[in-house]
């Protein structure tokens, strides 16, 4: 039996082996004669190996025979049980292993019972069999049958001859087996000069390949090297890496595999170099160093998303800003990021030595393994790798140390960086953008993953690791590898011949390499070296320079250029080899930190080399790949980027460089030639607003859906089709909020969905429209522009800057379920759209201007029609507005009818009413609202607008047999503004129809909720007793007219209500203006020449006005017709509702419940000449005016804080007085008509105006300008606020004091309250006017009074005085007129454009 031994004192082991000469045949056991003999010697029977430590210690198969005995395994608890025999196959390179007997008596696995050489076995005929041989020497030697039977001796006397011919063949065995792991572990003889050309030395690792994808080099090398080698498989590449223990293994296997027939790549591991011809740190100055430290010492405890502000227009990181970072603006890299930063979806593996992720810089753009769990030994995600968060270190782990020293690497999970150089050129590529601190990336969007491939002694790269990282970062994700190495040469090499065989093998190891990189079509940016050498003489010779040399159509070569746009002096070229350059002198980036407290000297600094030319078109790579994917796009397109990149470059100033383009990268450019490659709308969106907000009346979460009947080409700016219906999507289901289904039409229909947008940033947004539907059904508009759609129903556009964009989808004949989803510049993940629907102005129903925003009451104005219940529609419930006609109205207080009184108090009269379509309106009064609100309603069938703008929609109940209870989205309000509320109602049956309006204080669902009607009031009907008890508005009777002159502009209709009229009349005109002076009357039948005397003399021949007449009414007209003229140019509104549209009357409705309410009725003309009447009759006459059954409201107060109702307000009541300017009649003015829009004579003046406040408490005052305004037609306009101080409500009288050759007009809210319509010379008398109104108490009112004077003094007077009350006269016997209730300040009536200041 063989034995092993150890010698003491050495460290070798003796392997004992029988002296094959003199054994017997049965048994092989030991010679008694056999001594141990030192060294290798074939025919002796002990061989001394020695064994290196690491394999003393562990199970080793270099033991060359099947015989060995177990040791003792307290020294030798490593070594194996005896092993099989070996054999080799000619006819493949592999091994087979056959089962061994002990005796002849096979073990359960197949070994024998080791330590008992003539054991036997418990078969009775075992003895007679022969034990030792296998069946299958018999065979193959051409022993006799018969001899199988026999014992050893017999065979042996039987068959001499065929005995010593197995004797010398077991012994030949025995000799191979020996030598060759002798060889190898003592060393083998060296080989010639001529092998070491073909094959270098180095170190002890080889790449191979086979033609037959599914071969292992193991399978062709023999088995009893295997445990001296290991071997790393590269599937997509079909790279195999074998590293061996030791030189003299790797030249004995490479024998095998060099004789191997399907060999299609066999060389020994090749280093690379890092491209860098200096390191040059710089020294920030004390302040910067001063912020820097204090920013990374804050950096653990900053919120991430706090301080990264990403603005790609302004950079606030210091290193920029200084100028440090020439490089940026010299590739255009803002022009880039107009349009995108890049996004996160995007990952640049950069292979190199590591880089410091803990960089405060970089740390928050580093690429994370999202299916690995961090630190818990377990490889998650099975890619082989344990724990691969952040990337790989390939070779940067000591996994050996002798003597206190690292003699070995090995991998680690953690790519962390000891040098600067991978930390520089991962900064280049992404360092954050506007921190605070440092610097910025060229893509401060894109993540990076992080891929160590320098060893942990010397720092040294190897090409066996870089193509595993190859291999890796394609696994993984990496749609860019930045590759800043090459091939180690002396500076200025030059081919003169050609390359070393071994070159060839270098270049296809990276051709194979670079294969599946290509083939998933992943850009490789390779720096072309620092050597100053001609690449394209490397090529023609064949030298290999790797990466860059290889022909692949997803490689770019870069090269450097210096800071005056010169080649760098060190930079490798080549006309046909290197694509294009980057700045790569004097290149600002990040270093590694040194320590926990690094020297701020160390955090930052300069480096030269194309290794930083080429992150920087890795970069710039990676903000056209943004935008190749924006569309919906893979971002898998490096040939595709390549080309742009290639053709978008820049020819420096001074010339074509010496590289393939001759040119030098350009961000911006390649950036907008990705976008037009897409027909991505790269023309600029610019924001309709800006602002965390939008400065709207109405916000709220939601789309406004309209349906349109689809009418020719719908996707043109304009929809020809007229509405069919309107509703709202709003936001509360916010994780659907933007998938559109259930819709309300479909064939023959088209639907549109408005809403504002919040961007946040600008550059390049995607939009997919993921739906059944075909792409040429949909249309999409930003601000009203369309947005191309691609196939794959994606859009994609450039924001100009970060705000709100008014985004509209389009979608004809809808029925297939859409999901509009955005993806950001700064993101890579399409989420649902968070959109805003908004309202700015008024809403849709056309009165006149004094009630918009003023409510009057808390009355509630209803119009609406019975009609038959087929035709309560959501259709015909959208159409109720001012311009349908209805056959009821009335006027209710409070908007709470619960279920089933609905139709008792619509039709009190009338049961057989079962159905019924209307609308109410009415405003919610200004308030705050701090934390917004949510309106509910109930109804059967119902919508609750708000501006005008659809906020709660209920048409899904109008058949239904009970009502429905639906709330708001949240409503963001403005304190400022007043609401116009409406409701549009359809109801069938009414048997259990309800309807009911409440709003809560803020928008839990656990606020209270309130009737509408404490907030809410009406302002088409009117109780003016109501009104001024509720310090709401006051009143003057008659019918107020304002007149405009078209030559200003007149609108078609009176919807722009921004403009003052020219003149304001106030009818019928009374010489004592009794508030109700029974014998004040007139009729409605007038023309202009009429109202303003001398307007016709002055007035050029064609001329015409537009005239609005307005005023409350009692409940109907007598007659119950009415008819006006002109027809042709007139539109009547009777209590909010068109009643004659410019031909014929649309009909009257009969009035219910009208009561103590007058309802606003106002009629417009447009383009009617001076001289034409207009006339309004009722029945046969004209209409009769007076003091007592028309009343104007004086609207817009405020109260005694300063809160108005109407837009104003006085933030400081002191000083009191008036606020007045003075300004000269132009050239025409007409002498007897007072001007009430002074927009002329202000824009005439040419030089600031005279102004001045009066220090009186009162409008009481005498204003001298001196020489300028002598002799000269002058007005002067007094704004201010009157407080009426009585306890209750009361009439006052008024009167104003004109000196001669003076007049004056006095408006309240928007009603003259008394005209002057006196002719005006200087020589006109001196006169007094006295005029009544009734007022509120405790209010403020905002009024106008306005002087013109002829004087021939340089002065003017004013004087308005009011009469006190009895009660006040007690107080103030020797007064009967004060001045006190006057109020205004300069500031106040500036900002709220009472005064031209």
């Amino acid at each position: 039996m063989a034995r092993l031994q150890p010698l003491s004192g050495t460290r070798h082991t003796s392997i004992v082996f029988p002296d094959i000469a003199n054994s017997p045949v049965d048994g092989l056991g030991l010679h008694p004669r056999a001594q141990p003999t030192p060294g290798i010697c074939p025919e002796g029977a002990f061989v001394m190996v020695e064994l290196p430590r690491e394999v003393r210690n562990r199970r080793s198969r270099y033991l060359p025979r099947a015989y060995v005995s177990r040791v003792s395994k307290r020294k030798f608890h490593g070594l194996p049980s005896p092993t099989p025999y070996i054999t080799r196959s000619p006819e493949r390179s592999s091994m087979t292993k056959e089962p061994i007997t002990y005796d002849g008596n096979p073990t359960a696995d197949g070994k024998g019972t080791p330590d008992s050489p003539h054991a036997t076995s418990s078969d009775a005929s075992s003895s007679s069999r022969v034990g030792t041989w296998p069946r299958l020497w018999f065979d193959m030697l051409g022993f006799r049958k018969e001899d199988r039977n026999v014992g050893d001796a017999a065979v042996v006397k039987n068959n001499k001859l065929l005995t010593a011919i197995i004797a010398l063949l077991i012994a030949g065995v025995i000799v191979t087996a020996i030598v060759v792991p002798v060889c190898v572990i003592h060393g083998c003889p060296a080989h010639s000069s001529s092998d070491q050309d073909d094959f270098p030395p180095g170190v002890a690792t080889l790449i191979v390949s086979f033609n037959i994808r599914e071969k292992n080099a193991l399978d062709v090398i023999p088995a009893i090297l295997h445990q001296y080698i290991s071997r790393v498989l590269l599937e997509a590449s079909n790279l195999q890496i074998l590293d061996f223990d030791t030189e003299e293994v790797l030249q004995e296997a490479r024998k095998y595999l060099a004789a191997d027939i399907d060999i299609s790549l066999l060389t020994r591991d090749f280093p690379m170099s890092r491209l860098v011809p200096r390191d040059a740190n710089t020294t920030l100055s004390p302040d910067q160093l001063e912020a820097i430290q204090t920013v990374i010492g804050n950096v653990g405890s900053t919120n991430e998303d706090t301080r990264r502000r990403l603005n790609a227009v302004t950079v606030n990181d210091p290193l920029y800003t200084a100028g440090n970072q020439y490089y940026i603006d010299r590739i255009n890299a803002t022009g880039a990021w107009k349009y995108t930063t890049g996004v996160p979806t995007v990952i640049v593996a950069v292979i190199d030595s590591g880089a410091d992720m803990s960089h405060p810089d970089l740390k928050g753009n580093m690429w994370v393994n999202s299916k690995e769990i961090p630190g818990n030994g377990i490889d998650d995600d099975g890619n082989g790798y344990i724990d691969d968060v952040n990337g790989w270190d390939f070779n940067g782990g000591c996994t050996m140390y002798r003597n206190g020293y690292c003699v070995a690497c090995g991998p680690t999970n953690n790519p962390q960086c000891v040098d600067a150089h991978g930390t520089h050129v991962a900064g280049l590529v992404a360092a954050i953008q506007n921190n605070g601190i440092g610097m910025t990336g060229v893509a401060p969007n894109v993540k990076v993953m992080v891929l160590r491939v320098s060893d942990c002694m010397s720092g040294s790269i190897s090409a066996s690791k870089v193509v595993e990282a190859y291999e890796y970062a394609a696994k993984m994700g990496a749609h860019i590898i930045s590759c800043s190495f090459g091939t180690a040469y002396t500076w200025g090499f030059s081919a003169e011949g050609p390359a070393p065989s071994y070159h060839r093998q270098w270049y296809a190891t990276y051709e194979q390499a670079l294969k599946p990189l290509a083939e998933k079509n992943i850009l490789v940016v390779a720096a072309a070296g620092n050597e100053n050498i001609d690449l394209d003489r490397l090529k023609k010779w064949g030298w290999a320079y790797l990466p860059c040399l290889v022909d692949s159509p997803n490689l770019i070569c870069i090269g450097a250029t210096d800071q005056y746009e010169n080649r760098a002096y060190f930079s490798n070229y080549g006309a046909t080899t290197v694509h294009l350059a980057a700045p790569g002198s004097q290149i600002y980036s990040l270093l590694w930190q040194n320590n926990p407290n690094p020297a701020l000297a160390s955090t930052y600094g300069i480096k030269d080399g194309t290794s930083m030319s080429t992150p920087i078109v890795s970069g710039v790579a990676a903000l056209t790949l943004a935008v190749l994917s924006s569309n919906g796009g893979s971002n898998y397109k490096a040939t595709q980027a390549k080309d742009i990149l290639l053709a978008s470059a820049d020819v420096p100033a001074q010339g074509r460089l010496s590289f393939l383009t001759g040119s030098r990268v350009n961000a911006g450019r390649a950036v907008y030639e990705a976008g037009r490659s897409l027909n991505v709308a790269l023309t600029k969106f610019a924001p309709e607003f800006t602002g965390s907000r939008l400065d709207h009346a109405v916000t709220f979460k939601g789309f406004k859906e309209t349906y349109y009947k689809a009418v020719g080409n719908q996707f043109s700016q304009d929809i020809s089709g007229g509405v069919v219906a309107q509703s709202v999507r709003d936001g509360l289901a916010p994780t659907l909020f933007s998938a559109f289904s259930g819709f309300q039409y479909s064939t023959g229909y088209l639907v549109s969905f408005e809403a504002y947008l919040q961007l946040p940033v600008q550059g390049l947004y995607s939009l997919k429209l993921a739906t059944a539907a075909p792409t040429n059904t949909l249309g999409l508009y930003i601000g009203g522009k369309p947005v191309p759609i691609g196939s794959n129903q994606i859009a994609t556009f450039n924001a100009q800057g970060a705000g709100w964009f008014k985004l509209e989808l389009r979608v004809a004949y809808p029925s297939a379920r859409l999901d509009l989803t955005m993806r950001a510049p700064n993101s890579g993940i399409y989420q649902y759209v968070d959109a805003v629907q908004t309202s700015s102005g008024p809403g849709e129903f056309k009165v006149s201007p004094h009630s918009i925003g003023s409510p009057l009451n808390s009355a509630w104005h209803v119009h609406y029609s019975k009609v038959d219940i087929s035709a309560a529609t959501p259709q015909a419930m959208t159409s109720a507005t001012p311009d349908m006609q209805y056959q009821h109205t009335g006027v209710f207080e409070s908007m709470r009818m619960i279920a089933g009184e609905m139709k008792r108090v619509l039709f009190p009269n009338d049961p057989s009413a079962a159905a019924v379509i209307g609308y109410t309106s009415g405003i919610l009064k200004k308030k705050e609202w701090p934390h917004g609100t949510r309106l509910q309603v109930v109804c059967k069938g119902c919508q609750v607008l708000l501006n005008g703008l659809v906020v709660i929609d209920v048409s899904e109940g109008i058949t239904s047999s009970l009502s429905i209870a639906k709330t708001s989205s949240c409503l963001n309000l403005r304190s400022t503004d007043n609401y116009e509320l409406t409701v549009r109602f359809a109801s069938a049956p009414l048997n259990a129809a309800a309807l009911y309006l409440s709003y809560s204080e803020g928008c839990s669902d656990s606020d209270y909720r309130f009737p509408i009607q404490t907030i809410a009031l009406g302002r088409i009907a009117w109780s003016p007793e109501d009104g001024a008890k509720q310090s709401r508005a006051g009143y003057v009777g008659g019918l107020q007219c304002d007149i405009y002159r078209s030559a200003n502009g007149l609108p078609t209709y009176f919807n722009d209500y921004s403009k003052a009229p020219s003149w304001k009349v106030r009818l019928p005109d009374c010489p004592a203006d009794d508030l109700n002076a029974p014998g004040c009357s007139g009729t409605w039948n007038f023309a202009l020449k009429d109202l303003l005397p001398g307007l016709q003399g002055k007035t050029a021949a064609g001329t015409t006005f537009g005239v609005r007449c307005w005023s409350y009414i009692a409940d109907k007209f007598s007659s119950g017709t009415i008819d006006i003229s002109p027809a042709d140019k007139a539109e009547a509104y009777l209590g909010g509702i068109q009643v004659f549209d410019g031909k014929v009357l649309k009909g009257i409705p009969s009035v219910a419940n009208m009561g103590k309410f007058l309802q606003q009725f106002s009629v417009e003309w447009v383009d009617v000449p001076i001289t034409t009447n207009l006339v309004v009759m009722d029945g046969a006459t004209p209409l009769r005016l007076d003091l007592t059954s028309m009343r104007l409201p004086i609207a817009g107060i405020a109260d005694v804080y300063g809160y108005d109702v109407d837009g104003l307000r006085i933030a400081n009541p002191e000083p009191v007085g008036t606020f007045s300017t003075t300004v000269v009649a132009i050239r025409g003015d007409i002498s007897g008509i007072l001007n009430f829009n002074l927009e002329k004579e202000y824009d005439n003046q040419g030089k600031p105006l005279p102004t001045a406040v009066s220090a009186q408490y009162g409008l009481e005052t005498e204003y001298s300008y001196g020489s300028m305004f002598a002799r000269r037609l002058r007005y002067t306009d007094f704004v201010g606020f009157y407080f009426p101080p009585n306890y209750s409500p009361q009439t006052y009288t008024m009167k104003v004091d004109n000196v001669m050759g003076a007049t004056t007009s006095v408006t309240m809210g928007d009603v003259t309250v008394l005209n002057s319509n006196r002719a005006l010379n200087r020589l006109t008398p001196a006169s007094t006017d006295l005029f009544q109104v009734h007022l509120p108490t405790f209010c403020n009112i905002p009024a106008r009074v306005i002087v013109k004077s002829g004087m021939e003094s340089e002065t003017t007077v004013v004087k308005l005085t009011t009469l006190r009350t009895p009660t006040d006269q007690l107080s103030y016997p020797d007064t009967v007129w004060n001045t006190w209730q006057w109020a205004a300040t300069r500031e106040d009536a500036c900002a709220n454009g009472l005064a031209r200041c």
